[in-house]
């Protein structure tokens, strides 16, 4: 009996530098098993990257054993394990219960592209047109970069485009906030088309995304504003000559007061109630502290980052990007409506490498975002997953929130969706155990507040009757 054969991607099984524009090891075919190209023709390595082989199946089902140790496999140092591990652990757990093994497309597609755009064809507020239509662009976008084939219960993204594409996501979400009527309108209307059937793939990324870029540029006015040592210029007293002799400079402690005084007067333009209570009481105190930081001792790490321009372009890429992950995560398990049992919750716990791992093999190679994904469920060294050895990045914790937020407040398969209210004091919970710095919290509680999911209905509406009769 003849062996069966799987079609994977040529990158699984050789090496496309090796091969490239030298004799093909092999016949290769599209995504359909159709013949592209016979053995011993050539082809640049960029061409290698989209194209498959077939290859014997080491594993058809659960009664049917692994290939024995020491059978010949073609080009071996470049082919990967028949399963990976997860799915090795869950494999062994069906069959401990004498289950059939899972099927990662169990239970849904999640909405396409098209019906999201229908959506937004729909909603109740008059939207600003070229808003809606940069959405439109962004809704297909995001669309893309989370399209999958499964191949043999594997997980293979389609696009090859995603760096492109986030890049230029991330630099829209950018000029966009520096427009508050812009960016409120946008994430209105990402907020009016989101359902628990376009969670993972759409709208989780792209307001994640949002709250990601728009806290850091919070942080970054609130270092311009606060961060004693980086403004040092602006109070430093000038010695001057009065008749001949050089007069005694103003004491800077009087300065560093005058500038307080004037600091209490941009927070009332600047940050909305809630903020403006805490600056009030704490400004002296935060002047003091940041006057007087010690690197080592950093009272408050959020502050620390430069947050340029290419800084704010990675880390909301990485917000895009963080859940990418999930695609190779069963179904059942990434929807199920009840608790996670161990052995479940150990799988999702995987995603944040996994993303990693399939940015990769689209030929993402961005190692800042890497970090960023990798530690976005990280809060300190006892709360969060997977477990690392080096140190994430402070700034990684924007990622946090933002995330912890909009996955407590969106409609989704699993878990209660919680109010506005519920969420913030959720986050201030976060701070008063020490997992997050108190100006990471005052821009959230700002960026929240600011863009708050639950205002969606009230704002852009209609013109009223009364005022279209007057016109």
């Amino acid at each position: 009996m003849s062996a069966k054969k799987k079609l994977v991607p040529f990158t699984s099984v050789f090496n496309p530098v090796e091969y490239d524009r030298k004799p093909l090891p092999d016949d290769i075919f599209n995504s359909e098993g159709a013949i592209l190209a016979y053995r011993g023709y050539t082809l640049p390595r960029d061409k290698l990257a989209k194209v498959f082989v077939y290859v014997e199946d080491v594993f058809q089902g659960s009664d049917i054993p692994d290939a024995p140790a020491g059978a010949p496999r073609k080009n071996e140092e470049h082919r990967p394990p028949a399963d990976t591990p997860i799915q090795r652990a869950l494999r062994e757990k069906e069959e401990e219960h004498h289950k059939p093994g899972f099927e990662l497309t169990d239970q849904y597609d999640e909405d396409t592209a098209d019906k999201i755009e229908q959506y937004l064809t729909e909603i109740e507020f008059e939207p600003i047109p070229k808003i809606k239509t940069a959405l439109r662009s962004n809704i297909h976008n995001v669309k893309e970069i989370f399209q999958k084939k499964i191949i043999n219960n594997m997980t293979f993204l389609v696009s090859q485009n995603n760096e492109q594409i986030t890049s230029q996501i991330a630099e829209y979400l950018h000029h966009i906030l520096d427009t508050n009527l812009f960016a409120s309108d946008y994430l209105d209307m990402v907020t009016a088309v989101r359902t628990k059937n376009n969670y993972v793939t759409f709208s989780h990324a792209l307001s994640t995304a949002f709250y990601t870029m728009a806290i850091a540029k919070k942080l970054r006015m609130l270092r311009d504003d606060y961060l004693v040592n980086d403004n040092l210029g602006r109070w430093l007293p000038v010695k001057t000559r009065t008749n001949a002799r050089l007069a005694s400079p103003v004491p800077f402690s009087g300065q560093l007061l005058k500038y307080i005084d004037r600091q209490k007067s941009t927070i009332l333009i600047k940050y909305d109630n809630d903020v403006k209570e805490v600056l009030f009481e704490r400004i002296h105190d935060l002047m003091h502290e940041y006057a007087a930081l010690d690197p080592r001792k950093n009272s408050y790490p959020s502050l620390s980052p430069a947050y340029d321009d290419g800084m704010l372009r990675t880390l909301t890429m990485a917000a895009i990007n963080c859940d990418i992950g999930k695609l190779c995560i069963p179904n059942r398990i990434l929807n199920k409506p009840e608790a996670l049992t161990g052995e479940e919750w150990e799988v999702m716990k995987h995603h944040p490498a996994l993303a990693v791992s399939k940015l990769k093999e689209v030929n993402v190679n961005i190692p800042k975002m890497f970090v960023h994904i990798i530690g976005h469920h990280i809060l300190d060294r006892t709360t969060g997953y997977p477990a690392v050895k080096g140190n994430i990045p402070p700034e990684t914790k924007i990622l946090t929130v933002s995330d912890m937020y909009d996955a407590m407040t969106s409609p989704k398969h699993y878990g209660k969706i919680y109010s506005n209210a519920q969420a913030l004091q959720y986050i201030k919970e976060l701070l008063e155990k020490g997992l997050i710095d108190l100006p990471l919290y005052l821009a959230a509680v700002h960026t929240f507040g600011e863009y708050n999911h639950e205002f969606v209905k009230r704002r852009h509406k209609k013109l009223s009757d009364a005022e279209t009769g007057d016109e």
